[in-house]
């Protein structure tokens, strides 16, 4: 049986656009998207009707990882969009954490954050989907995003490890 969290239970921000802060020693956030001078073989951003991937990776906080997906506005809804966002479980692929909300037309972007993730290993891929609705049943799909971010931390044991030949920018 799928779970749907609720706003109220779940960790999912509207935020503005900000910087983000890591420093050599521990980043606390690590980049699993390309961007430019990266990884060629990295998942690319993506592009939907309304949406478009930013930058994806995972959060380091206080020895934990989490997914962390930004996700920018391109073509502003004429009214309330709904959204639900199926984040990949590293544990059990078949059991996905499952996130709804909505999309206002004056949002300029959005923000995933889920954690702490157990499971994870270097090198792997892990898939965000993020759906608009035009509908609060959510059965009147309009937009669809499929994010692949490569993860550069293993969480499968006792203690978080880092990929090491990470580079900070």
């Amino acid at each position: 049986m799928r779970k749907i969290l609720k706003l109220s239970v779940c960790v999912l921000f509207l935020i503005n656009s900000g910087s983000i802060l890591s420093s050599p020693s521990q980043p606390n956030l690590i980049s699993g998207t390309y961007q430019s001078g990266d990884n060629l073989t990295e998942p690319r951003p993506q592009k939907g009707i309304y949406i478009k991937t930013n930058m994806g990776g995972f959060q380091i906080v206080q020895g934990f990882a989490g997914y962390k997906l930004f996700i920018d506005v391109i073509k502003h809804p004429e009214q309330r969009l709904y959204s639900r966002t199926i984040v990949e479980n590293p544990i059990d692929p078949s059991s996905p954490f499952i996130y709804d909300y909505h999309l206002d037309p004056t949002t300029p972007n959005t923000t995933l954050t889920h954690g702490p993730v157990k499971g994870l290993k270097i090198h792997h891929d892990y898939k965000i989907t993020y759906i608009l609705f035009e509908d609060e049943a959510r059965e009147k799909e309009v937009d669809r995003i499929e994010q692949k971010i490569r993860s550069y931390i293993d969480t499968t044991g006792p203690k978080l490890l880092v990929y090491e030949n990470l580079e900070s920018k």
